[in-house]
This record gives structure tokens, sequence and C-alpha cells, in this order.
């Protein structure tokens, strides 16, 4: 009588399923994760996005020896990146998505930081986002221009 040895070395059915199983469970608990990080990810993100719009503001002064500002709508929850030299004219506009908005926005005149041709700032100020789990992030212009984020 001969014995029949398996020369393959391959994964069984049960095999490939429990490792299906675990991606699975893996997923769903990632998932969970990523769904009650949200608020706070979407609050860095556009904290993100505002101090570049203000950088973008200083550089371009700076650079192009025009006056560049960013101007808010605090009820609309949007923002502009506008030239400022003769007029108003519209660069870009951002509006916050849903579940951040505009907390305060501190010491601007007519809602608009301002930089002059040496890059710094017309006033000092903070602009402070919310999202809906009540957390806050503040961008402080000093000065200087310098932009900082907590």
């Amino acid at each position: 009588m001969r014995k029949i040895i398996n020369t393959f070395n391959a994964l069984t059915l049960i095999e490939l399923l429990a490792v299906i199983a675990i991606i699975g469970v893996l997923a769903s608990i990632s998932a969970a994760f990523i769904r009650a990080y949200q608020p706070n990810i979407k609050l860095y993100t556009e904290t993100r996005t505002l101090r570049e719009a203000l950088e973008e503001a200083r550089s371009r002064t700076i650079a192009e020896q025009q006056l560049y500002g960013v101007r808010f709508f605090q009820e609309e929850g949007s923002y502009e990146l506008v030239n400022l030299e003769g007029g108003v004219s519209v660069i870009a506009s951002h509006a916050l998505p849903n579940g951040v908005w505009f907390a305060s926005i501190h010491a601007f005149e007519n809602s608009t930081v301002r930089f002059n041709k040496a890059g710094a700032a017309h006033e000092s100020g903070d602009v402070v986002l919310r999202n809906s789990d009540n957390e806050e992030r503040t961008i402080s212009i000093n000065p200087s221009g310098y932009i900082e984020t907590d």
C-alpha cells in the first residue's frame, strides 16, 4: 500500500476564508475609526487650506508689489483670495465644508486680512475655525506678517 504525499504547498479553502475574515474585521474597525475622527480631519484640513491662502496672499504681495489679501464671509462660511490694487478682484474662492465654520474673526478691517508690500500685516488678529465636535483651531496673523496655527 502506497501513501499519498501532498507535494503542493497551496492554501486550503479554510485558510483562505480565515484570511478574508481577518481582513474584513480589520476593515470594519478602520472604517469606524475614520468615521469617528472625520470632523477633526476636516478641521485640520481646512486650517491648512486657509493658512495656505493667507501665505499665498502674503507671497504675492511681496513678489508682485501689489496689495493682496484674504476676505472672509463669516455667515456664508467662505473666503476669497483677492487683489486689492485698484479695486477688488477675486483670484480664488473657497467654501468651508459642512461641519466646519468660522467661530470668530478678530481685528481685521472689513473682515479682510491685508499685507503691505514688505509682507507685514496691516492689522494683526485671529481667525478661529470650529467643527461639529466643538474642537477649535486658531490661525494668528502677527504684525510682522508671520502666520501661525495652534
